[in-house]
């Protein structure tokens, strides 16, 4: 802790420090002998990786990172209100912005940040409220390379995964469902869920797009019901 928080102390140390809390971290391990380690220190562990991932430039530091807060927003409940009031998804969307975090595995960790936090009903319009409904949508639409790796063409499919949850968790009304559409993303949804070789044949995205497209379904209905049933002038 006193390494990643500790501003004097070398950008790749810190990294390599990153990197430990989210090997230990890791949603695959038995967390329970670690968590009370990291109770008490939680928002101080938290702040400390936000802003690396902020002040680095550096790809696999900033991998490393956000690794570790995906890891943590799995096994502590309170971490996702902390980088609300940290303003994380902005941070984040920003950086998605910047080539720290253009490759397939930088967006699995935030696509993750975000589909979690966006389970949380109190920091869902902080991702709306930043670009995150956009950024969403076009992590819909990544796709590997011709000559990528096993490795990055999962990532792309948990990409593709996460956004689609996310994107369920923030759009339960008519306007952003809207917002949505505009962005073209109920056509990459259908577009998901017919061509087995766009999700790379990937049951997980299947099942996410079409709970997305039937959600986006039932919610038009809705208001097309409730315009039906007001008064004419």
């Amino acid at each position: 802790m006193d390494i990643l928080s500790d501003e004097n102390v070398i950008e790749s140390v810190q990294g390599e420090a990153a990197g430990v809390v989210a090997q230990i971290t890791s949603p695959v391990l038995d967390q329970n002998q670690h968590l009370c380690r990291f109770a008490d220190s939680l928002q101080a562990i938290l702040r400390a990786l936000l802003r690396l991932c902020e002040r680095t430039e550096g790809h696999e530091t900033f991998l490393l990172s956000a690794a570790a807060i995906a890891n943590i927003t799995f096994i502590d409940s309170s971490a996702c209100g902390l980088l609300q009031e940290m303003r994380a998804p902005q941070l984040l969307i920003k950086a998605c912005m910047c080539r720290k975090a253009r490759s397939l595995f930088a967006k699995d960790q935030v696509a993750t940040v975000l589909a979690n936090m966006a389970a949380v009903t109190g920091c869902q319009e902080g991702i709306r409220c930043c670009g995150g409904l956009d950024l969403l949508v076009s992590f819909l639409y990544q796709k590997p390379c011709l000559m990528s790796t096993s490795a990055e063409r999962s990532a792309c499919e948990r990409v593709q995964q996460k956004a689609a949850i996310a994107l369920m968790r923030l759009c339960q009304d008519t306007r952003h469902t809207y917002r949505v559409i505009r962005q073209k993303g109920i056509p990459r949804f259908i577009e998901l869920c017919r061509d087995s070789q766009a999700r790379n044949n990937s049951d997980a995205v299947l099942v996410a797009c079409l709970v997305r497209i039937v959600q986006s379904r039932v919610v038009r209905s809705k208001t097309e019901n409730v315009s039906r049933t007001l008064p004419m002038n």
